[in-house]
């Protein structure tokens, strides 16, 4: 049958006409999500209305399929791998693989199919996924899809960044092994690329092999020689390997190149230290130098980095001789139970008042630390680096870790590393700053800090 000429005409303007129409609607829906997710805490409710509003238009629509992906993301915890996140990552798992067949180019897609995976503590198979994602990308030679099916106006740097953020997840995990394998493959795909390379030793680094990391930092040192992270990781790794000079010259380095990682090379310097702690010395420098330690009390309060461990020895055992030490007990607060209840407000205050008297107390750092970071205040790292410093000094001034406690908590030696019951350790040394100077020499040699509380106020 033939149309007329001016039928087909009108047939085909109607076509484009309609494609049109359709295109700008899903460019509607696109900005409506857009907006929503402008906020820091997008509103789930109203992601939901716009995935009902966008399927009855355009239900094939790859942007739609991202969509209720991130919508199920936003309904799952990540903190909490495991059952409770098993019905997002099903569903999450269902529609990335439908959209994977349908839009194999989408890089973002077959992201969120790991992601899913991830969520539920299955590492082999989101590892499985990745590998997939490498194979693939060899394939289209980089040209992946974005946003709008649109491809990325730079592919492999897209494709590049994709990759670095999947390693965390491993890493959260500490499964270093199949970090390995994922990198491993990443790097023979893509010897180019320096981020490869680098999260590549840094994971030899976590698996021990600190040899074999060495030699890959150097080779990106040379490389890159102003690369300030892997300056700071060499200098890590050679304080680890127990190579001071080579620690030392590249915590120098660091420090040249960015004031960021003073506090780490401060630290890592700070670990060739060592402490011995004499009360005596203690008791009769306080007599007469009173100027200085007020100095070192003020460094002290304002968070100063990278203190030394004598002045922090100084502060914190010396501090037993001042006019201020008027209580035998510092630690006096129902802190737990003020934490369990969400007091968070009536805690950090009662910190604050005792540290107005006993700064170098860790006990309340601590809970100072952990009130002000529940309540969003930035202060909390002020109190967390206090803690952390005089930790340091503690734990290098007794034999070893299990010394701080006595013998009823160190019965099992694998627990002295346990976070919770290292605080628990701690707690006892706080408690026990104030010991009874007049115990003769022999009696103290035994350790740094005894079984039960000993409260004495040694003043003069």
């Amino acid at each position: 049958m033939n149309y007329p000429k001016s039928l087909l005409t009108f047939v085909i303007v109607l076509m484009a006409s309609f494609a049109m129409a359709q295109t700008a609607s899903q460019q509607q829906f696109y900005d409506r999500y857009e907006k929503i997710t402008e906020s820091e805490e997008p509103d789930t409710a109203a992601i939901h209305v716009l995935i009902e509003d966008w399927e009855k238009v355009a239900s094939d629509d790859p942007d739609l399929i991202r969509t209720k992906i991130i919508y199920e993301l936003m309904q799952s915890d990540p903190s909490v791998p495991g059952e409770i996140n098993q019905p997002f990552a099903e569903r999450i798992k269902l529609l990335a693989e439908e959209a994977i067949t349908r839009y194999p180019n989408r890089l973002d897609l077959r992201s969120y199919n790991a992601i899913g995976y991830f969520l539920v503590g299955q590492n082999e198979k989101a590892l499985d996924c990745l590998l997939q994602i490498i194979d693939h990308s060899q394939t289209v030679n980089g040209n992946w899809l974005g946003k709008q099916n649109k491809p990325y106006e730079k592919g492999f740097e897209q494709f590049e960044e994709n990759m670095c953020t999947m390693i965390p997840h491993f890493f959260q995990s500490e499964d270093y092994t199949r970090a390995l394998t994922f990198l491993d493959k990443l790097v023979a795909a893509y010897p180019q690329s320096f981020a490869f390379r680098m999260n590549h030793a840094s994971t030899l680094a976590n698996l021990g092999k600190h040899e074999q990391a060495i030699e890959d930092f150097l080779a990106l040192e040379k490389e890159q020689p102003n690369e300030d992270h892997t300056i700071i990781t060499l200098a890590q790794l050679y304080a680890e390997t127990g190579n001071e000079t080579k620690a030392r010259e590249y915590c120098d380095k660091a420090i040249a190149l960015n004031d960021f990682y003073t506090q780490t090379a401060e630290y890592i310097m700070g670990s060739f230290e060592t402490l011995t702690v004499d009360f005596d010395e203690i008791k009769e420098y306080m007599k007469s130098h009173e100027d200085e330690y007020r100095k070192i009390e003020m460094k002290f309060k304002g968070g100063e980095a990278g203190m030394s461990l004598r002045d922090l020895s100084i502060l914190y055992f010396g501090h037993a001789l001042t006019p201020e030490c008027t209580s035998t007990k510092l630690w006096d607060i129902n802190a737990d139970s003020l934490a369990r209840n969400g007091k968070f407000e009536e805690l950090l205050s009662a910190c604050e008042e005792t540290l107005k008297k006993h700064p170098a107390s860790i006990a309340a750092n601590f809970y100072a630390g952990i009130s002000a970071d529940n309540l969003g205040n930035p202060i909390a790292g002020l109190y967390f680096l206090k803690c952390q410093q005089l930790a340091r000094m503690i734990t290098k001034s007794a034999d070893s870790l299990s010394n701080l406690g006595g013998k009823d908590d160190s019965e099992k030696a694998e627990d002295k590393y346990d976070g919770t019951k290292y605080y628990k350790i701690l707690w006892r040394a706080d408690e026990n700053v104030f010991v009874d100077y007049l115990l003769d020499k022999e009696e103290k040699g035994k350790t740094l800090f005894f079984s039960e509380p000993v409260y004495f106020i040694a003043k003069e």
